[in-house]
């Protein structure tokens, strides 16, 4: 008998969620083929039988040079003598130290071996109701 008879006991509900991965229903998995912005993906089942699907990602990845093969690409970002690099990209940069810096703020490397260096100049706004523009910052 529940002593207070303004409180009422509330029923629980408990939910169990179960996760799986591909590998636990796969004999193998495996990546038989890589582009910049794909990879084609086998398994095959305890059964025997295969299946093969296509991811597709911009930057998914990017070219080795002492692999000579398209490997996973990362967004890591590594701190070499106190610079930023981020290097297992398509695309390699450099980030500088600071927004004036003298080689600029990012120094991009293309894959066809282009440099692009920026540095900004500056923070500006447009107000869309308005239309009205300004300046927030120059560095």
């Amino acid at each position: 008998m529940n002593p207070n008879p303004t409180l009422k006991p509330l029923p629980i509900l408990c939910l169990g969620v179960a996760t799986f991965s591909l590998t636990s229903f796969a004999q193998l998995v495996e990546v038989i083929e890589r582009g910049p912005h794909h990879a084609v993906v086998q398994t095959i089942l305890p059964d025997g039988t295969t299946n093969q699907f296509t991811q597709l990602q911009t930057g998914l990845n990017r070219w080795s040079e002492t692999d000579r093969q398209y490997v996973p690409a990362s967004d890591e970002v590594e701190l070499v003598n106190g610079v930023p690099l981020a290097r297992k990209t398509q695309y390699q940069v450099i980030f500088g130290k600071t927004l004036d810096a003298p080689e600029g703020a990012v120094d991009l490397l293309m894959v066809d071996g282009r440099r692009v260096r920026a540095r900004p100049m500056g923070i500006a706004y447009t107000e869309f109701q308005s239309g009205q523009a300004g300046a927030r910052a120059c560095l």
